[in-house]
């Protein structure tokens, strides 16, 4: 998909600069940087930034480069920008008229690296593809846009829901140049998952599991952790507020319960009881543990737990446009392959479109699904909030 350029928002905008449906171009300021710390001693963080923003967790973000750098440290091309601490970004950097560096610099917690090859300073034009997995990154360079070579692959310690990613340029020293970027795209993830050796025994399938379930209420539940993971795992617009959430397990409408290995926190469900149905509202196993088949061990548990009850909850629909298309696809199997069946219709909630799946002989109506709403809302929160981000209607 191509980006539109128009709603890419800028950090420090440069005095002068163009843009429009097609291409940017940035005439850097002296003494403009990005840098923290390490080596030097120095913090810079005042280069112009554009970027877009996502809650994506699987993509990939592609832009070409046209450049006149001329003096040393002169620089340009991707930056994934958090705040003053934690970025990261991919740049041809002038060194002389003999050479350029090909590099990226990443920067958790307020320390920059850099790690670079020497490359000719003729070169002037070049693709730069970012790629994201999770908390994961990728950065590849490509000379005719078509065959990407690796540069690094790294770590972000302090990614939030949302993250921003995009453009840079900048003159450390005292100069200026003309950056230029077209052809920016975000594409699904073309960082493929890996197949060779296998995770450590700690990411390993778990053969022998001891699992249980805390409520929220019990003072042996770890309160905080289960507050950071409900927020790491849904995008702002899937979370329901917080407070309503917990409101409503002392009105014994909700059901929140951490899950728990003998005593290591793996993850949280949160089950709305309704008549003969069970609403699994939200379901995250910790980003460490996911893959290791403690998912299927919940829902198994779940099962057994509500035997004579159905068993419902909500996937994203599979629209072949989204940008997490295949993460739908992985997470819409893994209910199938739990016993989960789509019950026949479709959910609105703000700008999602989910499938409601069952797990059930019989199935959930639209309908039921609908009492079920109105009763762990209660009239005035379904009248003045969930009807207004739902299709449900009166």
């Amino acid at each position: 998909m191509k980006i539109n350029l128009n709603e890419m928002i800028w950090t420090r905008a440069p005095k002068n600069y163009s843009l429009n449906n097609d291409k940017i171009e940035i005439i850097t300021e002296p003494h403009t940087d990005l840098w923290q710390r390490t080596y030097y001693h120095f913090r810079n963080d005042n280069a112009p930034v554009l970027q877009m923003k996502t809650r994506e967790k699987y993509f990939s973000f592609e832009v070409k480069t046209c450049f006149e750098s001329k003096v040393r440290f002169d620089q340009c091309v991707i930056v994934l920008y958090l705040n003053s601490d934690n970025w990261l970004k991919a740049s041809l950097e002038f060194e002389n008229n003999n050479i350029q560096r090909l590099g990226s610099v990443v920067t958790n917690n307020g320390y920059s690296d850099w790690a670079s090859n020497d490359i000719d300073a003729k070169i002037k034009t070049m693709w730069f593809r970012l790629s994201r997995r999770e908390n994961d990154f990728l950065i590849e360079n490509s000379i005719d846009g078509i065959h990407y070579k690796q540069m690094r692959i790294c770590h972000m310690f302090n990614i939030e829901d949302e993250i921003n990613f995009g453009i840079y340029a900048c003159s450390p020293e005292n100069s200026s140049f003309k950056a230029s970027f077209t052809d920016l795209y975000i594409t699904e993830c073309k960082w493929k998952a890996h197949d060779g050796q296998k995770p450590d025994k700690e990411y390993e399938y778990v053969e022998s599991m001891e699992l249980k379930f805390l409520k929220y209420q019990s003072s042996n539940c770890d309160k905080k952790k289960m507050k950071k993971l409900y927020f790491n795992a849904f995008p702002k617009n899937e979370r329901c507020p917080y407070s309503i959430l917990i409101s409503r397990i002392k009105k014994h409408k909700g059901e929140y319960l951490g899950i728990y290995d003998n005593d290591i926190f793996i993850g949280l469900i949160y089950n709305i009881i309704y008549q003969d149905i069970v609403y699994i509202y939200y379901f995250a196993i910790e980003e460490k543990y996911r893959g290791l088949g403690y998912g299927s061990e919940v829902l198994s548990l779940i099962k057994e737990k509500y035997k004579d009850k159905r068993i419902v909850l909500m996937a994203e629909t599979l629209d072949s446009n989204a940008l997490n298309y295949k993460e739908r696809i992985k997470r819409n199997k893994f209910y199938l392959n739990n016993g989960f069946i789509f019950q026949g219709y479709t959910v609105r909630e703000v700008d999602v479109i989910y499938d409601m799946l069952g797990k059930t002989n019989k199935t959930v109506e639209k309908n039921e699904y609908k009492g079920l709403v109105k009763y762990y809302f209660g009239k005035f929160l379904y009248e003045n909030l969930y009807k207004k981000i739902s299709d449900l209607g009166d």
